[in-house]
């Protein structure tokens, strides 16, 4: 018998990398460190590859496989329109969806090639305190509901491996729609909390200061730290945006309360700080002396402390 040879060559036109990615999840299932192994190459030799693969292991006509798979991506995944908020150069809006993303992770795990319906509600997507400040121990990436291949080192790698993860869990179409708006919202959400709006980015000994009053409470960031994007802004106000406002520790208390008392606890530091240095006085004087220090202060503009030192100290220039 004459073996016949194939005289189909699958040529896979499409260079989009979400479609690609498909294309190998579907090809390579069961793979998974060749997924892993290959997400960092060039687009054309992961094509390359997958052409190869098509043609000498598949029976069915080469093009014909490949038109079902992009027919079946269509169905079973977002448009790029519902993405395309999604701005890669935005660190902070990265850090804040990776973290959303993997609070998710940590608070639904699915095992592997256990078949079942998943969908996540507006209470799996929704993080009390122990979800926000207490590390995840333990967890196989392999459970996750939104499956992570590894952890990003740019704002722009993050934004490919968070789209990834969407396109490549077993959510229904609807249930990832309902997904980007939340992580969406999440995101808007977070310009319009004033109890935090008090944090200056801008300022490194504030920004510390927080974090390692944090520590001291034993709030640990963990579920926030992302290696070469360790930025100790993005991670508190990631944390203080997803932190339910309705969850209430026994310790710490609510969200709204804590964050009054960290912000007083600020001011406290900064007034001791501002007064180290000083003393107070206690001096009897004419009744009238306190109406003719405020009426200085306000023609100066200055506090009465400000105004009395003022004058003492030109008064001891004049005389030493």
């Amino acid at each position: 018998m004459v073996k016949t040879t194939k005289n189909h060559n699958c040529k896979i036109k499409t260079r989009d990398p979400r479609l690609v990615n498909f294309f190998e999840r579907k090809i390579f299932i069961g793979r998974d460190d060749n997924l892993k192994s290959r997400c960092d190459l060039p687009i054309d030799s992961r094509i390359n590859h997958l052409e190869t693969e098509i043609n000498n292991n598949l029976s069915l006509n080469p093009n014909e496989y490949i038109e079902k798979l992009e027919s079946e991506f269509l169905i079973n995944h977002v448009s790029n329109d519902d993405i395309d908020w999604l701005d890669e150069n935005n660190e902070f809006m990265c850090y804040l969806i990776w973290s959303s993303i993997n609070l998710i992770n940590k608070k639904n795990t699915t095992p592997k090639n256990v078949f079942t319906n998943v969908e996540l509600s507006t209470d799996h997507m929704t993080f009390n305190f122990n979800d926000i400040f207490t590390p995840r121990f333990f967890i196989s990436p392999d459970c996750d509901i939104l499956p992570i291949t590894k952890k990003p080192h740019s704002s722009k790698e993050a934004r490919v491996l968070i789209v990834n993860s969407i396109d490549s869990s077993e959510l229904t179409i609807s249930n990832k729609i309902q997904l980007i708006n939340f992580l969406r919202e999440q995101y808007s959400k977070s310009f319009d909390i004033k109890i935090y709006k008090w944090i200056d980015k801008n300022n490194e000994e504030q920004i510390n200061w927080i974090y390692n009053y944090l520590e001291e409470k034993e709030m640990k960031l963990d579920n926030f730290t992302l290696p070469s994007l360790k930025n100790e802004y993005n991670m508190l106000i990631s944390a203080f945006c997803l932190w339910n406002f309705k969850s209430v520790d026994d310790k710490i208390g609510s969200k709204d309360m804590f964050l009054l008392r960290l912000r007083k606890a600020w001011n406290q530091k900064k007034h001791r700080d501002n007064n180290q240095n000083k003393k107070p006085y206690n001096i009897e004087m004419s009744i009238d002396i306190g109406d003719k220090i405020a009426f200085i202060a306000r023609s100066y503009d200055k506090k009465k402390n400000e105004i009395v030192e003022m004058l003492i100290n030109q008064e001891y220039e004049k005389l030493n």
